[in-house]
């Protein structure tokens, strides 16, 4: 048994091992299916693990930035790309399912849950003990609250993490709980979601394939983006 199932029900990491746990059960439920006699069981349990793709997303757009900020950019840089050969992968199995080329299918079949095999025992041997090591306890619980955005694959929400107490409400303005950032805010224009440099939102506005043009409360024109595909005619004189 992994020690990291001791983790607290909720905890990232249990999660990632709960998920794994899922995956390996339904790829040997799979397995045992006749596909050509069970289709619709075994499309029902293929599109469950086909939600490896949330797993995928949380470690990209969560763990890896964590992990970046303590130097180690090596999951960035190649565990993505084994993410990449596996929705490659799954995408075939996809459209094999589509043909019901049952030949082919449970050919491609095999390719997937080695690839998977392989992604887990790289999760469980090397990256998520070496994560456990990094990060402390505050970055856990952040990295939480980001990964509620990307969702799991279960049917059912993972327990909340750190539990939450009953009754308990934090209004955002009594919000205290320090969060480290990556960057400097200096300069830096604080929006609901992050923050941004003037110039970036500049940058943002102008390439945005819509013309925007904001009037306000006096009917004036304040502002207009300049993108270089115009669908309205303006000038600063609008």
């Amino acid at each position: 048994m992994n020690p990291y199932l001791n983790l607290p029900d909720g905890h990232p990491v249990r999660v990632y091992l709960e998920e794994n746990m899922l995956m390996r059960g339904l790829i040997s439920s799979i397995s045992s299916i006749n596909i050509v006699e069970n289709f619709e069981e075994f499309e029902d349990k293929f599109k469950k693990l086909c939600l490896v793709e949330k797993h995928f997303a949380r470690k990209e757009n969560q763990l890896f930035p964590y992990l970046e900020k303590y130097g180690w950019t090596s999951p960035s840089q190649n565990m993505w790309a084994f993410h990449d050969d596996i929705r490659a992968e799954i995408k075939t199995a996809r459209a094999l399912v589509e043909e019901k080329n049952m030949p082919a299918l449970m050919q491609q079949l095999q390719r997937v849950f080695g690839s998977l095999e392989h992604i887990m025992q790289v999760e469980e041997g090397r990256l998520l003990p070496n994560a456990m090591n990094m990060l402390d306890e505050e970055d856990w619980k952040e990295m939480r609250a980001g990964d509620e955005e990307i969702g799991w694959m279960f049917d059912k929400t993972p327990a909340a993490y750190p539990p939450h107490v009953e009754g308990e409400y934090i209004h955002p303005s009594q919000d205290k709980q320090k969060r480290k950032l990556p960057f400097s805010l200096d300069n830096r224009i604080k929006l609901d979601e992050g923050y941004m440099l003037p110039e970036q939102i500049n940058w943002l506005l102008k390439f945005m394939p819509v013309d925007i043009t904001y009037v306000d409360e006096n009917d004036i024109v304040i502002f207009y983006n300049r993108g270089d595909d115009r669908v309205f005619p303006r000038s600063a004189g609008i």
